[in-house]
């Protein structure tokens, strides 16, 4: 169930947490804040960590459906490097942020193509 990487120190597992039996304790708006905090709480307990931080796909879909309504249970993909513990759905992409940098970069080239077939138009409506 668990990966460990022992070169880089890297350990990931995927667990399902049950949330219902926490959030039926509170009142109704303040479920959506507990089901976040009980994520974390059970991190802590099973990771053995102290800083664990959650993604915002992961934090979006607890929220889905408002703060009265999160969801009873969730599935989530953990990974622990050194201390910190980070909190994925399990479908989420890894790199999303190489992505996003590889999309701005296109956009740049394609703006400065743009800008030269400009200044070509220019210096031939001028000639």
């Amino acid at each position: 169930m668990a990966k460990k990487d022992s070169a880089s120190g890297l350990e990931e597992r995927i667990y399902t947490i049950p949330l219902r039996s926490e959030w039926l304790k509170v009142p109704r708006n303040k479920r959506g804040k507990t089901a976040v905090n009980t994520i974390k709480r059970f991190l802590e307990k099973h990771m053995h960590a102290s800083d664990v931080k959650i993604s915002k796909k992961l934090n979006e879909s607890v929220w889905r459906r408002g703060i009265q309504k999160p969801p009873s249970r969730v599935k989530v993909k953990v990974s622990k490097e050194k201390e910190a513990v980070i909190a994925k759905l399990p479908n989420e992409k890894e790199d999303v942020k190489e992505e996003k940098k590889d999309i701005k970069k296109g956009l740049k080239e394609r703006v400065k193509e743009k800008v030269e077939e400009k200044k070509k138009a220019v210096a031939e409506t001028k000639e």
